[in-house]
């Protein structure tokens, strides 16, 4: 499970997702979960539309591909 977060964001504060993934670990210890912290967006992610295909979206893409066995 992939679980992001923002330093920046206004509505759910950093620390949440920080705490959540311990939980998820602890309950399901063979599970993979990784925590992924952005720090320069808010919660509707990086501001303008360019830096979000650049940035964001090829991280999420090529955790899922390995995740499926295709990386």
């Amino acid at each position: 499970m992939l679980v992001m977060g923002s330093l920046n964001d206004t509505r759910v504060s950093f620390a949440e997702p920080a705490k959540f993934v311990p939980g998820l670990r602890a309950r399901s210890p063979k599970s993979d979960v990784v925590l992924k912290t952005e720090m320069g967006s808010g919660h509707g992610g990086p501001s303008g539309r360019l830096r979000l295909m650049a940035a964001k979206r090829p991280w999420s893409c090529a955790w899922i591909l390995d995740r499926v066995g295709l990386s």
